[in-house]
């Protein structure tokens, strides 16, 4: 099946559901708009409204300023937006979205699809658990707590050079997705030795990967099917026994294979809003969150509208750093408004903003 460099795997990368979660909501229309900030406060800014993770890659400027002008566009078209401005080019690793510098995306996807379809066991396809360093932290450290999670050392460490990163987080995803977002900006991945130990190594050169599908015919037609073939023309399609296909092809013609099924069902479905219910709790978690940027993704998500909109600038450069479980939308926007210096109150479907007199 996939990877050629390490024996076979029955898991998909991209049929997996963090994945799919997140492929979906990225088809889900964003109003954000940015003037004068940076791509890394863009990207907290998208991070607090989709509740995924967006990892930057280290090589990625992020305090280039950034201007989104506003405009009818999902998530997906926000990111291509941001990428075309920043210089940039995005992917997906299960739930973390990745920004890394133009012209790299092929290698970190090629070095995710290895080690999570690449070991006999599975074992870097195994989830882990959430981790969070709330300070600035050595890179070796950041490896010391992933080692610690997965239980065993990786081998020639040394070798990745010296960094300093802010406080950061990975959610609930596998050993492959955030050893790859660590590893990928110093060109770097995971690679048996002559023991076969893991250890860690420069990025390999791209190529074709293998895997082997059981339903094709059932889930596409021959036209799409056809198509596929023609936009991807090098690849390798050979029949097996009992409708088999072992498919050897680049890893972005095989995540095209894992989402054309689902593109069909998210344009035949209107894009979902929480019902606003006076019984609904809700948890999150905003670092850096601004009200300009992140107050109407809320009132979007929540099917809500905002009056008076927008603020003045002052108002809507105000940050907010704000943890809440199991919140009541009131208590939410009262828990925002007080942080802002602002009186945030749902009346029927909308927000009626007023200053806080000190």
């Amino acid at each position: 099946m996939p990877a050629l460099l390490y024996g076979q795997s029955a898991s998909h990368p991209y049929e997996n559901p963090r994945f799919q979660r997140l492929y979906a909501t990225l088809r889900q229309p964003s109003s954000l708009v940015s003037k004068n900030l940076s791509l890394r406060e863009v990207a907290r800014a998208v991070e607090a409204s989709l509740q995924h993770k967006v990892w930057l890659d280290r090589r990625v400027d992020g305090e280039q300023i950034l201007q989104l002008e506003s405009g009818q566009r999902t998530y997906q078209e926000l990111l291509t937006l941001i990428n075309s401005l920043s210089n940039t080019e995005t992917t997906c690793l299960e739930n973390i979205i990745y920004i890394s510098p133009a012209h790299y995306i092929p290698r970190i996807e090629f070095s995710y699809w290895n080690l999570y379809t690449g070991s006999e066991n599975g074992m870097w396809r195994k989830t882990a658990s959430p981790l969070e360093w709330k300070t600035s932290i050595e890179v070796s450290e950041l490896m010391s707590l992933l080692e610690k999670q997965q239980g065993f050392p990786l081998q020639e460490r040394e070798s990745v050079p010296h960094d300093r990163w802010a406080s950061g987080s990975f959610p609930l995803c596998s050993h492959a997705a955030r050893w790859t977002c660590v590893l990928a900006g110093f060109d770097g991945t995971i690679d048996r030795d002559a023991r076969a130990n893991w250890k860690f190594s420069a990025m390999l050169e791209v190529s074709n990967v293998r895997f082997e599908y059981s339903d094709l015919t059932k889930r596409y037609s021959k036209g799409k099917l056809q198509n596929w073939r023609t936009k991807w023309p090098d690849s390798i399609v050979t029949p097996r026994a009992a409708g088999r296909f072992l498919i050897e092809a680049p890893v972005a013609a095989h995540r095209e294979l894992a989402t054309m099924a689902w593109d069909a069902k998210l344009k035949t479905q209107p894009p979902s809003k929480t019902p606003v219910s006076e019984q609904a709790k809700y948890s999150l978690t905003l670092k850096e969150w601004t009200i300009g940027v992140g107050l109407p993704e809320l009132a979007k998500q929540l099917g809500l509208e905002i009056t008076p909109w927008p603020l003045p600038d002052n108002m809507m450069n105000r940050q907010i750093e704000l943890t809440l479980k199991d919140a009541t939308i009131d208590e939410m926007l009262q828990q925002i408004g007080k942080q802002a210096n602002l009186d945030l109150k749902r009346v029927g479907k909308k927000i009626q903003v007023q200053v806080e007199k000190n």
